[in-house]
């Protein structure tokens, strides 16, 4: 973790830190077009999302997509593809 992101702090090097994936999960009976509508708004907006939480400047839009520990709900997988990620 960066240390700008704790102003004031003596340190002046960044700390190690233990980081986890960041993924949405649902149940898959949920419809196609719910989860295609959710994955649009949420990571169609990353960008935005990166410049207004500093602690969010990290999240790679491509890297979300890869390697999922649980396999993708095919809205999600519209979205994707659709957005040329997958």
């Amino acid at each position: 973790m960066p240390v700008k992101y704790y102003p004031g702090v003596s340190n002046t090097s960044d700390p190690a830190t233990v980081a986890s994936r960041v993924f949405l999960c649902t149940r898959a009976d949920v419809p196609e077009e719910t989860v295609y509508a959710i994955a649009k708004e949420v990571y169609g907006k990353i960008d935005r999302m990166n410049t207004k939480d500093p602690g969010l400047d990290h999240l790679n839009i491509k890297e979300i997509a890869a390697d999922l520990p649980v396999p993708m709900h095919p809205g999600a997988e519209k979205y994707f593809k659709e957005a040329g990620l997958l």
